[in-house]
């Protein structure tokens, strides 16, 4: 068995498998890295000084406006824009229609009730006039010969039925002195007899006379009556003409202001336009428009405040329409009593409506402020006047001066309340001195 020999390997076998690493001096490693280290601190440095430097503004004070959080009462209140206008109107129609002759006042004018406006003119209507006066004359005519005609017949039959009633008297007493002589033997049967058939047919010509005469009375009262009637209808006509004869001369039905007159002469008015509308200016009620948001909470009763003329007048809801439109519904405001402010119909007024009773709450006064944050969040100055921090807070109800605060303030902080105009995004404001 032959003995294994080991033979070292070449430096070529080695130079083939490996390759040598040379190493390097220690101390230049460290050198770059200390390097490298400084660097990236100095430019976290510099983008840090950047990032506060974006998050930071400096702001005169005479720039802003600072308010002190106060506790007190509040009462939810929203403003809402109206229109005055009178409480009563009442227009002014034309019944007949006319050509306009002459003007008497303007628009605007304070009338009186029965005051004269304008006067018209209507050819026509005074042509028809005359003609159906003309037909009264005719009825009232024939009424007149119908009656007189009555009269004289009334008299003709009461003349007959005297005379037939004389005759039957003296026919009655000449059959009872025939009767003596008849039984005396003085005068024959056949006279007698004669005497009392005479009689009879008097009798019987009476009663047919009398008959004549209630039938023709009856007819004539029929004939008058309707006659009568026809005179009344045709004096109603003839009256309601010359009512519109007098309407041409258009008067003021009420006193008050007049409005929307525009007429001008020569100019031809449609029967039943309407001429004009005179407002009450005795009382005013107030037509407003409320978001749809506070439809559930407006009700009949709902008091309120108006502002003018540097005084401040009570009102409240007198109707309430729930149709909505464009967002908006609409209510009706009256005074509690007459204002002494001289209001005009078609004034724009801001009234602003209570909506809760008196609370205590954390307010903070109106400002821009809320414009551009929402209520969400507000700048709080530090107790040196100096700095002032973005922290953010809950807004809740408001009024005409107030917002109410739910969290994130306390009574006695400054805030900022003026509009946040170029440092909205900023998270500290340092304060300048006025001086």
């Amino acid at each position: 068995m032959k003995r294994m020999t080991q033979t070292k390997p070449s430096a070529y076998a080695y130079a083939g498998m490996d390759r040598i690493i040379v190493r390097k001096n220690p101390l230049i490693d460290r050198k770059l890295v200390i390097g490298i280290g400084a660097v990236l601190i100095l430019f976290g440095g510099m983008m840090a000084l950047r990032s506060r430097a974006l998050m930071i503004s400096n702001i005169d004070a005479s720039r802003l406006e600072i308010a002190t959080v106060t506790e007190g009462p509040f009462i939810e209140t929203i403003g809402v824009n109206g229109i005055i206008q009178p409480r009563a109107s009442m227009f002014v129609n034309n019944p007949v229609g006319g050509q306009v002759e002459k003007i008497y006042v303007e628009e605007g004018a304070h009338v009186t009730k029965g005051q004269p406006l304008v006067l018209l003119s209507n050819t026509d209507l005074q042509l028809e006039i005359t003609q159906q006066e003309s037909k009264l004359v005719s009825l009232r005519e024939n009424l007149q010969n119908v009656q007189m005609e009555k009269e004289q017949q009334k008299f003709s039959y009461e003349q007959q039925i005297k005379q037939l009633e004389f005759d039957i008297e003296q026919k009655k007493r000449l059959i009872q002195r025939n009767e003596i002589l008849r039984q005396n033997g003085l005068i024959s049967v056949q006279d007698y007899e004669k005497t009392k058939d005479e009689y009879a047919y008097l009798m019987k010509k009476l009663e047919l006379l009398k008959d004549t005469y209630r039938q023709h009375m009856a007819l004539f009262e029929l004939q008058i009556k309707q006659l009568e009637s026809n005179v009344r209808q045709m004096e109603s006509n003839v009256q309601l003409l010359r009512d519109k004869l007098n309407s041409l001369l258009v008067r003021a039905p009420v006193s008050g202001q007049l409005t929307q007159f525009e007429v001008e002469p020569g100019q031809y008015i449609e029967a039943r336009a309407r001429l004009a509308r005179i407002d009450d200016l005795s009382s005013y009620r107030i037509e407003a428009q409320v978001s749809e948001y506070y439809l559930p909470r407006i009700r009949k009763g709902l008091q309120g405040r108006l502002m003018a003329d540097n005084r401040t007048y009570s009102v409240f809801v007198d109707k309430v329409f729930p149709a909505v439109e464009d967002g908006t519904f609409k209510i009706e405001l009256l005074f509690f009593k007459h204002p002494d402010h001289n209001f005009h119909p078609g004034q724009s007024v801001r009234v602003d409506l209570q909506l809760s009773g008196s609370e205590t709450a954390i307010l903070v006064p109106r400002g821009g402020f809320y414009r551009s944050t929402g209520g969400t969040w507000i700048f709080v100055l530090d107790p040196d006047g100096h700095r002032a921090r973005r922290r953010e807070i809950r807004i809740g109800r408001q009024n005409a001066s107030h917002y109410e605060v739910l969290s994130g303030l306390h009574p006695g902080e400054r805030v900022i309340i003026s509009p946040y105009l170029g440092f909205v995004n900023k998270s500290e404001i340092r304060i300048r001195s006025k001086s």
